[in-house]
């Protein structure tokens, strides 16, 4: 039609200026009134119809012109704007990364770009104004090298951790993560300890496997394998939040550390004649009203042989956990963070019912005053490879013979049933004894 052919001859300029106006465009009021000549003008289009018609443009209000031609360019504008959609779907995955790369650079963050060369892949980092780049048989190996040197980019001289030392870094730790802990008051005692190291001077990006391994050979000259493993444990701790949580480093050099290997089990038993000697050492006469803090540590010790509670858990058990009636103590809170209730041997009751009650709790000592007064009465006693500890394995072993090995783990607050097996020391003459 000559109308169409005319508006697709219109200029860019002009059809992008009626564009933009459709959608603002109304209809004039007087557009039904002027419908009959608008079609009229469409069918005298030929030039047999327009000498017979004599219709001409001046005919037509300007505000009905206009229209038609708005309309005229709508037309030709959708199906430029569909053209445009389907050519957008192709690159839309190319589109959006590069729409993200532009934002992440208004951010100042630094991303990796990907190029196919021929068989082989090459990345590129930009990094205030400089430029990174390598190249790898695939793309998978870009992504690896990438992600390293952005972590050293956003990581490296210009991030604020990059000066912190090893003894800040345990100050850190030790205000924020230790007190969360129950053995909270020994791991605080050996970092102080430890930030007395000249290690903790070091900044800590720059210390390496090759400076603990020379602390583990240095603790090693003075120390069982078993404490240089435990207080490893601690530093490791300490890598894995500041990795973590804090983003001060990439890796930890205890990764690569050999420690000293993990010392064997006790097997240690108490013998009834060590048992005597001991109470023979403390002067303390079994079921006696304890009046000294020897006394006490003798009377801890004896229930540790009934009950096979943890020292810790003796030591804070209080008189309100006791139930005299039903046979049992309540641990609120074990070792490993559950709760559970102990039975207690006839025994294990006369010892309970002869302390004082006039504390909270059961045995008037600590932890400290427990350990030095044991060690010193047990070498009175002659004896020197026996721990507090001994007890709980030998408490075991004689429950042993009395309970099934699910109570009796309920019992000791052991959840794997494997583990009783570190505690069960019979000797090869008491099995030989149950074959009879």
């Amino acid at each position: 039609m000559l109308f169409l052919q005319t508006a697709f001859a219109t200029r860019h300029d002009e059809m992008s200026r009626h564009f933009r106006l459709s959608r603002q465009f109304a209809p004039p009021q007087n557009i039904k009134r002027k419908k009959a000549g608008f079609i009229r003008l469409l069918e005298c289009s030929d030039g047999g119809a327009r000498s017979r018609t004599r219709i001409k443009k001046n005919t037509i209000s300007q505000s009905v012109w206009e229209y038609m031609q708005t309309a005229a360019n709508v037309a030709v504008f959708s199906f430029l704007r569909y053209k445009l959609l389907l050519c957008c779907s192709k690159v839309y995955a190319a589109g959006s990364k590069c729409l993200r790369q532009i934002y992440a650079n208004r951010k100042g963050e630094r991303m990796a770009t990907y190029r196919r060369r021929g068989s082989k892949w090459r990345v590129e980092i930009c990094h205030h104004g400089k430029r990174l780049s390598a190249t790898f048989p695939t793309k998978l190996e870009c992504e690896k090298w990438a992600t390293v040197k952005m972590y050293e980019l956003n990581h490296g001289e210009h991030h604020p951790s990059a000066k912190k030392t090893l003894g800040e870094t345990l100050n850190r730790y030790l205000a924020q993560c230790t007190p969360k802990k129950r053995g909270a008051e020994r791991e605080a005692k050996f970092i102080k300890n430890f930030l007395k190291y000249p290690l903790c001077n070091r900044l800590l990006e720059n210390i390496t496997v090759s400076d603990w391994a020379e602390w583990r050979d240095w603790r090693l000259e003075s120390v069982s394998p078993g404490t240089v493993r435990r207080e490893a444990t601690v530093i490791k701790a300490m890598y894995r939040v500041a990795i973590k949580e804090w983003l001060w480093l990439r890796v930890s050099p205890f990764e690569h550390l050999v420690l000293p290997k993990e010392p064997e089990h006790r097997d240690r038993r108490v013998w009834p004649e060590e048992e005597q000697r001991i109470l023979e050492a403390f002067k303390y006469t079994e079921l006696r009203e304890p009046k000294y803090i020897r006394d006490y540590v003798a009377c801890s010790w004896l229930f540790a042989l009934e009950t096979a509670m943890r020292s810790g858990e003796i030591l804070n058990l209080e008189w309100e956990n006791v139930h005299f009636e039903k046979r049992f103590v309540h641990i609120p809170q074990s070792k490993v963070g559950k709760k559970r209730d102990v039975a207690l041997s006839p025994r294990a009751l006369e010892i309970l019912k002869i302390l004082p009650k006039d504390t909270d709790k059961c045995f008037r000592i600590n932890s400290s005053q427990r350990d030095a007064n044991f060690r010193k009465y047990r070498k009175l006693a002659g004896i020197e490879d026996m721990t507090f500890h001994d007890a709980r394995h030998e408490a075991l072993t004689r429950l042993a013979q009395k309970l099934h090995i699910l109570d009796l783990a309920r019992m000791a607050g052991i959840s794997n049933p494997k583990t009783l097996m570190v505690y069960y020391n019979p000797t090869a003459t008491e099995i030989a004894k149950k074959l009879e």
